[in-house]
């Protein structure tokens, strides 16, 4: 998938120009209970401005009072330029590393051309890898010394009970060769999906039931 798909569109984002005033940006980051917004001038992404930068950088000045300060000052002298966008064509697993890399809450988006497209934010990653990975499905965990015999086994009991696997993922215990397997599952109790597990031999050692939606 392509973060084009989970972007914000820049056109539902509030974003600042350059020229404006450390005022105005303070009040709209405020307003909107933010902690910093995007920084654009003629569609291009120029950086980010966080109120918790203004506020030091006030600090910094001896100013004595906070509103002269903020009034007599641009954004342009106080954006933070660190933060590069990424392109709407890259994948998700990419832009996931991206964010590991920035620290940031979010990525800009720009096109091949360099026209700013929107953001993309922790908040709509992660749940896009929750959707997935099936984070919220029941899960059950099996232990076994040999991966590929074992789901085997594990997924012609699935079957018989038409039930459906969201994920499967596989660890290595680093303790005598022991794999173990994490499956996601929905279409049947998983008390019932245990039972017959284990009714055929297969030892299930952790059953987590799906978060019921509040």
């Amino acid at each position: 998938m392509l973060v084009r798909a989970i972007m914000t569109p820049e056109r539902h984002l509030t974003t600042l120009q350059p020229s404006q005033s450390l005022e105005e940006a303070l009040e709209k980051i405020n307003q909107l209970g933010y902690l910093s917004l995007p920084v654009v001038k003629n569609d291009r992404f120029i950086g980010y401005i966080s109120s918790l930068y203004i506020y030091e950088k006030y600090i910094e000045s001896g100013e004595e009072t906070m509103s002269e300060f903020l009034r007599s000052n641009r954004i342009e002298d106080f954006v933070d330029t660190s933060v590069k966008p990424v392109v709407d064509s890259m994948y998700v697993e990419e832009a996931a590393k991206a964010f590991f890399e920035s620290n940031m809450r979010f990525i800009p988006i720009v096109n091949h051309a360099g026209v700013f497209q929107g953001i993309l934010t922790q908040k709509a990653l992660f749940e896009l890898i929750t959707k997935v990975y099936g984070l919220e499905d029941d899960k059950i965990v099996i232990y076994a010394q040999e991966f590929v015999g074992m789901l085997k086994r594990i997924t012609d009991v699935l079957e018989r009970m038409d039930v459906n696997i969201t994920n499967i993922a596989k660890y290595d215990t680093e303790t005598l060769g022991v794999q173990e397997i994490s499956l996601r599952i929905t279409g049947a109790d998983i008390h019932d999906v245990v039972r017959r597990l284990e009714e055929k031999g297969i030892k299930v050692r952790e059953v987590v039931p799906a978060k019921k939606a509040q």
